[in-house]
């Protein structure tokens, strides 16, 4: 399917050409969060936010992302509306949704007012608005209590929230824990009055748990498997805008894929997989980007790739899931108290070796290697294509690089390919076309190279060698690689 070795230097255009689309998608639903980046001022994390941090000199988190920011929401995590040195206990204090005085001081007149002011700030450094991390809280004579519906107190005052965010143009909820946060009814109640009151308001759900799957002991180490849950959460995903996997820990792409397979056959709505980039950008989910220039985990520049990418191929809802029979497990040593562990324990995590969304599994060249890559594929409504490989997170070694091969039902233009891989093979035999030109281009940045003479021999099939792929890495940072093909057919 192709020339088995690459090493003539890949061919340059006698013009600089972009074939990355420059149209953002209007009914994106990604967005940056200052969660991360505020746990990691000295203050504890509700504490780390403030329109100083996000607003004032050089350093100002509203300035992160430029090339990329108008589309995306600029989420105000836990606590931008309780006060700055508030007592631990004090729960009843989220889901004022007025911007604290002592937090942000600038910001005058009733909540609406503020409100608006604080989203005409946002948007001032060329967001696409402000989105409010949201406490899913019932409160009555300042205490927090249980929610049985029919409420009505707890409905009006709901509904003047959503008509103050309404006004003041926000368009994004982050719903997240509170004293009612398990209330499916209260959650559906908020979303109802949403859709009635603000229909351009996006609610979405998210339900704080461990940050792994089941009990992450052998046996129980599967989101299908956690009781305490798995069925909560795939009904919370029948009635969300979106619903976001949630936090993950030591073996993300596990516990991540593992989820998003589960919501494929349950979600009304979008899919937010928060900052595993990448997978949103191969599987159709949207981001909750975390990491942030400077972050000291890098990888900061794979959101330009994933958001880039969803300009030609967004998040999208249904759509059939096909995964393989084989299973992968990455475990992890908690040598202390950590991660919701107790204690040194254990901690295995377990999702399909290869996942792919409204179309064939890819194929695993190498899937026997015990430490292969996990890999995902999609075939995206627009009848875009992404592949995509995520290394694998554990104790017993470094991961393996896949050689894959995939079997588009369709002939795609444009194809993403994300992450690093031994090879990357795309079989056209099964669309009836044949590959006549490719065109290949970082999705980070750089220009757009025709390499056709190094991927296709015979049209049926493309190859991409580990050398062709890794000479597309622009990255300026431990980023990994992203890029998209343009294929020109000839018949």
């Amino acid at each position: 399917m192709g020339p088995e070795a690459h090493e003539t230097p890949r061919l340059k255009g006698e013009a600089a050409v972009n074939i990355l689309p420059e149209t953002p998608d209007p009914g994106s639903v990604d967005y940056w969060c200052t969660w991360k980046r505020q746990c990691a001022e000295t203050r504890p994390g509700n504490a780390g936010i403030s329109e100083t941090l996000l607003f004032e000199g050089p350093g100002a988190w509203a300035r992160f992302y430029p090339e990329i920011c108008s589309e995306l929401y600029f989420v105000l995590d836990e606590g931008w509306d309780v006060p700055l040195r508030m007592p631990e206990d004090n729960l009843h204090l989220y889901g004022t949704l007025d911007p604290d005085a002592g937090k942000f001081p600038s910001l005058k007149g009733d909540r609406t007012e503020r409100l608006a002011r604080l989203n005409e700030r946002v948007k001032s450094f060329g967001w696409k608005g402000a989105g409010l991390w949201i406490a899913a809280n019932h409160v009555r004579d300042g205490k927090c209590v249980p929610y049985a519906a029919p409420d009505p107190g707890a409905e009006a005052y709901w509904r003047e929230l959503i008509l103050s965010c309404r006004d003041a143009g926000i368009q994004y909820w982050k719903v997240d824990w509170g004293n009612v946060c398990e209330s499916m009814s209260f959650r559906r109640m908020l979303t109802d009055a949403g859709h009635e009151l603000a229909p351009e308001l996006v609610i979405e759900h998210g339900r704080g748990y461990r940050p792994f799957n089941g009990t992450g002991e052998e046996g129980n180490c599967r989101f299908t498997q956690d009781e305490d849950y798995f069925c909560y959460d795939t009904g919370l995903s029948t009635f969300s805008d979106v619903i976001r996997t949630y936090d993950v820990s030591f073996s993300s792409a596990a516990t991540t894929l593992d989820r998003i397979a589960s919501y494929v056959t349950t979600s009304k709505g979008i899919i937010n997989c928060e900052d595993e980039l990448y997978m949103g950008a191969v599987l159709g989910c949207a981001v909750g980007i975390m990491r942030y220039p400077g972050d000291p985990e890098g990888k900061a520049e794979e959101a330009l790739a994933a958001v880039r990418w969803h300009r030609e191929a967004p998040p999208f809802s249904g759509g059939g899931i096909c995964t393989s029979d084989r299973l992968m497990t990455d475990l992890h040593y908690f040598t202390e108290k950590a991660c919701g562990m107790t204690g040194p324990a254990l901690v295995r995590q377990q999702a399909p070796a290869v996942i792919s969304r409204r179309t064939a599994l890819p194929e695993v060249r190498n899937g026997d290697e015990p430490l292969v890559s996990f890999v995902a594929a999609a075939l995206h409504p627009g009848d875009a294509y992404s592949v995509g490989a995520f290394r694998r997170q554990t104790d017993e070694g470094t991961s393996v690089l896949p050689h894959v091969v995939c079997h588009p039902e369709k002939a795609s233009s444009r194809i993403g390919v994300f992450g690093d891989f031994a090879a990357l093979e795309l079989d056209l035999r099964g669309t009836g076309r044949r590959a006549a030109q490719v065109t290949a281009q970082s999705l980070i940045r750089g220009e757009a190279e025709d390499v056709t003479a190094l991927t296709v021999s015979d049209g049926c099939g493309i190859r991409l060698s580990r050398e062709l792929l890794n000479s597309f890495n622009t990255a300026s940072d431990d980023s990994e690689t992203a890029l998209m093909l343009e294929i020109r057919f000839g018949g």
